[in-house]
């Protein structure tokens, strides 16, 4: 039962979970709710489908999501997966994925808007995770290909570290952020 969990959580991954059972309807509240209820009546497995399906598609629906598909989002997905250890494994192949899409070919350079999206989620997923500083290796990746890009993302990074940190969270991440920057001589 779990390996066969595990290998429908990677294909629905890798192909985009268009094909995944997704809600009846794509109100972002709905479906978040929806999730939610889900997981309080153990139905992990289906809650975790409901996740994967709204980080994957809720912006062909509602451009709007953009900043809680990031944050609150990520969050639950956190919090299911402190329950529910495949809902952890899916949500580091969704980070290992973005990752490597953003890092795709040479193209960073010039980055479209899913490469931006996708350095994003890898920072944002990091940043849930309580492992802010993940992101630093990655952002080194992108800064040899184009380092004015790079920086847009580290103060995007900063930011959700300097905003954790004012709840308490991930203070040590800001000293590393910033020892990150000044070795590459970013204010």
């Amino acid at each position: 039962m779990k390996k066969a969990l595990s290998i429908s959580l990677c294909l629905i991954l890798l192909l985009g979970c268009e094909d995944a059972p997704g809600p009846p309807r794509y109100n972002p509240e709905t479906v978040r709710n929806e999730a939610d209820r889900l997981e309080k009546e153990g139905r992990y497995d289906e809650a975790l489908e409901r996740r994967i399906w709204y980080h994957n598609n809720i912006l062909q629906y509602d451009k709007s999501e953009r900043g809680v598909r990031l944050s609150f989002a990520l969050g639950d997905w956190v919090d299911l997966a402190e329950q529910f250890p495949p809902a952890m494994e899916a949500l580091t192949t969704v980070r290992d994925e973005a990752a490597r899409r953003a890092l795709k070919g040479r193209r960073w350079r010039q980055p479209n808007k899913q490469q931006l999206q996708d350095a994003r989620d890898v920072i944002s997923i990091d940043k849930s995770l309580g492992r802010p500083t993940d992101s630093l290796p990655f952002l080194t990746k992108l800064y040899k290909a184009s380092p004015e890009k790079t920086v847009e993302l580290w103060n995007y990074a900063l930011r959700k570290v300097q905003i954790s940190a004012a709840f308490g969270q991930n203070r040590d991440a800001i000293e590393a952020f910033e020892e990150w920057a000044e070795e590459r001589g970013i204010q």
